[in-house]
């Protein structure tokens, strides 16, 4: 029987669907790191097309843009790394929960 006890922030999970929320946040991640990685070699201009002001000024305003839009990938790749941690949290505590009212059930009808 799910334990629809309210977590942090008020949400209530359903401990049977924490696997498929943690595979579904790793399978994210794992489309998202390849293209971090590709970004963080590709993204940058190393050079203006050509040396007048025009392109230098192209290449500083796309360089600054890249690394802003790279930066918030970065956070969203460190956002679903935190919601990972946080949903196997929520997994051993109602492991741990699970473990204790075993316990108390055996010692009961032990007695």
């Amino acid at each position: 029987m799910p334990d629809n006890a309210p977590a942090a922030g008020g949400f209530r999970i359903d401990p049977t669907t924490i696997p498929q929320l943690q595979k579904a946040f790793q399978d994210a991640l794992a489309q998202l790191r390849p293209v971090l990685q590709e970004a963080g070699h590709s993204l940058p201009m190393a050079s203006p097309a050509m040396a007048d002001e025009a392109s230098t000024q192209f290449q500083a305003a796309f360089n600054q843009s890249a690394t802003q839009h790279l930066d918030s990938l970065t956070a969203f790749e460190q956002r679903l790394n935190q919601v990972l941690a946080t949903l196997g949290s929520i997994q051993r505590a109602y492991d741990s929960n699970d473990q204790d009212t075993a316990r108390n059930l055996a010692a009961q009808l032990g007695s």
